[in-house]
């Protein structure tokens, strides 16, 4: 490849095809260098260049078929026209470019007909010439990458009477890249697919064999699926086949399909020969061996690539003759000769310069043994006569050996290899050093020592004769026993008994060969010395242990077989063989002298130590903090102390809370104390521990932490628990608590699952019945956790302005409307909560009910704060431009409806579902009803606005409009239902007045321009409206909720809808006439007010009453049917709430009652004997013909004398 490295091939000769682009001359130059290199090292290289002349011969082509195809709906199935098996003659080298085709048979191909004839190796085809059993026919050109083309060739079409399953075997195809299939697993890969989606049989076949078959389900739809075919190429034989796959569906129809040519199966290497010129295992001069000639041959293969090599093993030589064919199936031919060098000799048993204990010497020649001719060998010890060898013998005399291995080569030429190596001599053992001071003067390899002083044995100075060799091993027998005792140069020597001692060293070297040498050791025969450590400073009370283990004896020989110890405070002596650490306690402060006696078998030694007694202040071990201590809980703590001597006990105790240094709490036994913290934060809390003389202080700091509104609700709840389950419980405070169970699950699910507003509307309810219990019952307590809820509502709803106002990410400032709106409730619920008086009132009967305002202003700033990042709020109130004209007025209130209401309101119907999914959520059942009902309201909202639709436009009409008001309406009334049932709706109910504000002002608008602005009725229309818009623009949400979802308002829409519209457009129809809406709006839902009986609405807690007689009282309720219009007379009664254990409650109706005439209602009270006398509010609610009334609640009051 010219890159001037020598790495493409090997050998004598190789062979390689050629593949490269001609030049502009039609020529392909190659050149190819090659390097020898001598048995020296020395290299020479030659070029050589061969030039070939390419001749393009034309390409030719392939139409394929025969094709097949068949009926499918009103047409034919598409044929796919396949040219991929038309061949280049010149390939490698060149390559068919173009593809055209003749499908109409006029003799024109590809792009040169009129229009275009298709174009390509595959092409999809289809005819409305096409007819059942008949045969079309098609022509094919190719044209090579020079431009030469080819003739036609045909293919043809059977159009049959059922349309075929069609396919294409993608993979191996028969193409310039087709590849050679050898020994290996081939899969076959290809697409099926049917009209109608039968199941297609695949039969695969090569060389008449069948190889594979597959069932194919196909889609439905006509589309190709995609299988593999495994094909044991075993079952094809060797040589170029074809490939071909017959498709046939359920009905019958079939067609096959190929590769698109021939593919070579080849499993079979090429044979590689190796002239006899190079004899098998002759021997030759280097410069003589015979160049063999190489014959590789291969079926079908003509030009295998091939490889030579020499491979050398000593004087062995092995030519290798590699030949691949193209199927990657390999050949190899080898012959192996000798080369008649230098023969070396692999020597064993010993290395150069090695010093062993005793040798064997074996050799192996390098290379094929038919390299040595003969070999002998002999050698000398200590430089002295040279003795034969024979191989392997034993060598075991010590000495310097030399060892002559002579070898012939395979012409017997001979060369000689020697091995230098010594055998190992023992070493001499030296027991004692030169010089030792151990050493006894008047004997050699003797030791001399003191009883029980330290004697070490020192052979350090044995050696062994050779330079190389070294000790491996010193063994002492220090008796004469016989057995060795230590090991290593340096031993130590007992010297607890004295006497003459015999004993023998041993070394041993690192071949193993050992010496020996004797040597003797005397060991002369010495009062103990006391040491009773010290001085010491110990506590009173405590268990001292002086230690006397410093003592010695006079020698090691002598043991201390006594120690005495004499305390100095009149206890008696203690003494015992290793009483080397006594305990012992002083039981007073003071000095004392202490005095250890230490004695050995026949003397002894005394000592005297002073020992300073001090006294102890109590131990406080542990304070034990409560687990989690949180606000406004009890906690307990507790401390672990001790005193610091047993004879000066503890007295009293002390636990400071707040720092100030006055206990909070004391006593002798006060251990433990339960405590509850207000305010949360970091607190220290101090233990003052005291004894008869002395004290210890220990402080903690604790992080109580700030209840959360969850754990708030969990404390009322066991509140209310605690008291109902107590022995004195009043009848009427449990009566008032009868529904607060609910209402506090109600609150913790809001907390739990996120739902703040579910926790306030059921909190209000809570709080209302501690009031009215608290009221009833003075052992009733409740003011506490109130005021703990009070200073909650502070926190929740400060930290709610903070974040508000904090996040980046909301738009929102101090001057927004509802952000005003809620800072003013935030400042009054801050005022009633910081009144100096408030936390008092909360534990009174009578002004515990101050709460109540606080809860309302809690609630609204929630409310507002919340209304300020509502997602419905970020749209301008869905304002409409002021503009006369509604044409004008058009685009900019379809931008609002499509780009601001509609995702507001999807928005919405989300919140709806969210809410609802959530288990056991409060009214989930009307939530869900509600997300039903946004449905369909967004179905008419997604309409866009009239009056003049555009032709491509689907427009609302004003009766489409009318049912979106008027669902809309009934919608927000029915959120005021679930939030009866503890849903917090206020944010979704103020987006839908939004809502019905918007599309209600653009009713209007429509009704202005249809009917005149001045009109009656679109005047009356217009007055209806600007009330609704003042509440709005007030922040008035309550009453633009009540104005805008009030039946009057529905009332409104029909009349002006039947009055104006019905006429002003074809389209729209009578809405059954404003009296039925009267009926259905009006009679139904507004039949019965309270008007007043004993007293005045608003005053019954302040007006007089009918006497009690006994225990029941009677009294009217004035109501009044309320209806308008053509309704029937209504029978009126009321519905009376929860009533008091054992109470009867009796309601006479009015029955018949005009509508605008009144009716009376007589009410009786019953209760029972022993009621407690006060004052006991009963809720009702106005009822008409059993059908609940909306909006129509009051309370009256019965006094109990």
């Amino acid at each position: 490849d010219g890159d001037g490295q020598f790495d493409d091939a090997q050998g004598v000769t190789f062979e390689r095809a050629v593949v490269a682009e001609p030049d502009q001359n039609g020529q392909v130059a190659v050149r190819a260098t090659v390097r020898v290199t001598d048995a020296a090292g020395r290299t020479d290289t030659a070029t050589t260049e061969v030039v070939i002349d390419v001749q393009n011969q034309r390409p030719v082509a392939n139409a394929g078929g025969p094709y097949q195809t068949g009926p499918v709906g009103n047409g034919f199935a598409d044929v796919v026209l396949d040219g991929r098996a038309s061949l280049d003659p010149n390939a490698p080298c060149d390559a068919i470019a173009v593809y055209k085709w003749d499908t109409d048979g006029d003799g024109r191909f590809g792009r040169d007909d009129q229009p275009d004839d298709l174009e390509g190796a595959t092409v999809r085809y289809n005819s409305n010439r096409w007819r059942v059993n008949t045969v079309e026919t098609v022509s094919l050109i190719v044209c090579d990458e020079l431009g030469a083309c080819s003739a036609p060739a045909e293919g043809i079409i059977e159009i049959q009477d059922e349309a075929p399953p069609s396919g294409e075997i993608i993979s191996p195809r028969a193409d310039a890249d087709a590849p050679c299939l050898g020994a290996g697993a081939v899969n076959l890969v290809l697409d099926v697919s049917d009209p109608v989606g039968d199941v297609v049989t695949a039969t695969v076949t090569i060389a008449g064999v069948v190889v594979g078959q597959t069932n194919v389900d196909t889609p439905n739809d006509g589309s190709a699926q995609r299988v593999t075919i495994a094909i044991n190429p075993a079952l094809v034989p060797e040589g170029r086949h074809a490939i071909n796959v017959n498709l046939r569906d359920g009905a019958g129809a079939e067609v096959d399909i190929n590769a698109g040519g021939r593919l070579t199966f080849d499993r079979t290497a090429p044979t590689v020969t190796i002239g006899n010129q190079l004899g098998e295992g002759v021997c030759y001069n280097g410069n003589q061996v015979p160049d063999p000639t190489i014959d590789v041959n291969d079926n079908l293969d003509n030009a295998p690539d091939t490889n030579t090599d020499v491979a050398e093993d000593g004087c062995g030589r092995t030519l290798r003759v590699t030949a691949t064919d193209a199927c990657g199936n390999v050949g190899i031919g080898e012959r192996s000769y000798l080369i008649a060098q230098p023969v070396a000799v692999d020597i064993n048993g010993v290395e150069e310069g090695e010093l062993v204990g005793e040798a064997r010497i074996t050799w192996d020649v390098v290379g094929p043994d038919a390299c040595a001719s003969a070999v002998d060998a002999s050698y000398t010890r200590n430089g002295g006569a040279s003795v034969p060898y024979p191989e392997d013998q034993l060598l075991n005399q010590p000495g310097v050996y030399a060892m002559t291995v002579r070898v012939a080569n395979c012409l017997g030429v001979a060369r000689q290899q020697i091995r230098n190596f010594s055998i190992n001599s023992p070493p001499v053992a030296v027991p004692i050093t030169a010089g030792n001071p151990s050493a006894d003067p008047a004997l050699a390899n003797a030791y001399v020592a003191i009883e029980g002083a330290g004697l070490q044995l020192d052979g350090s100075e044995s050696r062994a004769p050779e330079v190389g060799d070294s000790i491996d091993l010193y063994q002492w027998d220090m008796d004469g026993d016989g057995n060795f005792d230590a090991e290593g140069p340096l031993v130590d020597f007992n010297t607890d008994e004295d006497g003459v001692f015999n004993g023998t060293l041993r070394v041993t070297d690192s071949l193993g060969a050992f010496g020996e040498r004797a040597f003797r050791v005397t060991v002369l025969d010495v009062d103990p010395i006391a040491n009773a450590g010290g001085p010491y400073i110990v506590d009173q009370g405590s268990v001292f242990r002086p230690d006397g283990r410093a003592s010695q004896p006079g020698s090691a020989a002598d043991r201390i077989r006594e120690y005495e110890w004499d305390f100095g405070d009149g206890t008696p002596p203690v003494r015992g063989a290793n009483l080397t650490q006594p305990q012992h306690t002083y039981a007073a402060n003071g000095n004392y002298n202490l005095r250890l006696t230490v004695r050995d078998e026949d003397s002894e030694h005394s000592v005297i130590v002073r020992v300073t007694v001090r006294d102890v202040d109590p131990i406080i071990d542990a304070i034990i903090p409560p687990e989690d201590p949180r606000e406004l809980v009890p906690v307990v703590f507790s401390v672990q102390a001790r005193a610091g001597a047993d004879s000066d006990p503890l007295t009293r105790y002390e636990w400071d809370m707040d720092g100030d240094g006055v206990p909070e709490y004391a006593g002798a036994n006060v251990t433990e104390i339960t405590h509850q913290f207000d305010e949360p934060g970091r607190h220290v809390v101090s233990v003052t521990v005291r004894d008869q003389d002395s004290f210890s202080v220990q402080g903690i700091a604790i992080d109580v932490r700030e209840l959360t509104l969850a754990e708030i609700i969990a404390w009322i709840d066991d509140e209310v628990a605690a008291y109902l389950a107590g022995p004195n419980v009043n009848p009427f405070a449990a009566f008032a608590l009868s529904g607060t169970q609910e209402l506090l699950d109600r609150a913790a699910w809001g907390e739990a699952n996120d739902e703040r507003g579910v926790t306030m509307m059921a909190l209000r309810g809570v709080v209302s019945s501690l009031v009215a219990a608290q009221g009833a019952d003075a052992n009733a307590r409740f003011g506490f956790p109130l005021w703990g809820l009070s200073r909650q509502m502070v926190r929740e709803t400060t930290r709610m302005r903070g974040r508000i106002l904090d996040d980046d990410n909301l738009p929102r400032d101090e001057n927004h409307r509802s952000m005003q709106i809620g800072a003013d409730h935030l400042g009054a619920l801050t005022d009633l909560f910081e009144d100096p008086g408030y936390r008092g009132d909360l534990q009174t009967n009578d002004r515990v009910v101050v709460i109540n305002d606080l809860m309302f202003e809690a609630i609204e700033a929630y409310y507002w704060h919340a209304d300020t990042v509502y997602q419905c709020n970020e749209f301008g109130d869905f304002a409409l431009p002021d503009l006369n004209d509604p044409r004008a007025v058009r685009p900019e209130a379809n931008r609002i409806n499509s780009e601001d209401l509609r995702p507001a309101l999807t928005a919405l119907r989300g919140e709806f579902l969210a809410y609802a999914a959530k288990a056991d959520a409060p009214a989930a059942a009307q939530i869900t009803a509600a997300a039903e009902s946004m449905a369909s309201i967004l179905d008419l909202q997604g309409l866009l606005l009239g009056p003049n639709c555009e032709e491509n436009e689907v427009c609302i009409t004003d009766r489409q409009a009318l049912d979106l008001e008027i669902e809309g309406a009934q919608l927000v009334r029915d959120l005021e239902v679930a939030a009866n049932s503890g849903a917090w709706v206020r944010q979704w109910q103020s987006c839908m007045v939004l809502a019905l504000k918007f599309r209600i002002e653009l009713s209007i608008q429509r009704v202005e321009f249809a009917c005149g602005a001045n009109s009656a009725v679109a005047q009356r229309a217009r007055q209806v409206q600007a009330i609704g818009l003042e509440f709005v623009e007030d922040d008035r949400d309550a009453e633009a909720l009540s104005y805008y979802s009030h039946p009057d308002r529905q009332c409104t829409l029909v009349q002006v809808y039947d009055q104006c519209l019905v006429d002003a457009d074809v389209e729209n129809e009578p809405y059954d006439g404003p009296l039925q809406c009267l009926n259905e709006l009006v009679c139904r839902d507004v039949a019965a007010r309270y008007v007043g009986g004993a007293c005045q609405p608003g005053e019954e807690a302040n007006c007089a009453w009918p006497a009690a007689v006994g225990n029941s009282m009677t009294f009217a309720v004035e109501m009044r049917n309320a209806s308008r219009g053509p309704c029937e007379p209504a029978d009126l009664t009321l519905e009376v709430g929860q009533i008091p254990a054992n109470w009867v409650v009796d309601v006479a109706p009015a029955e018949g009652v005009e509508p605008g005439a009144t009716g009376e209602v007589e009410v009786t009270v019953r209760w029972p004997d022993g009621t407690v006398p006060a004052d006991y509010r009963l809720r009702f609610t106005t009822r008409q013909s059993g059908d609940l009334t909306l909006g129509n609640e009051f309370s009256m009051v019965v006094r109990v004398p």
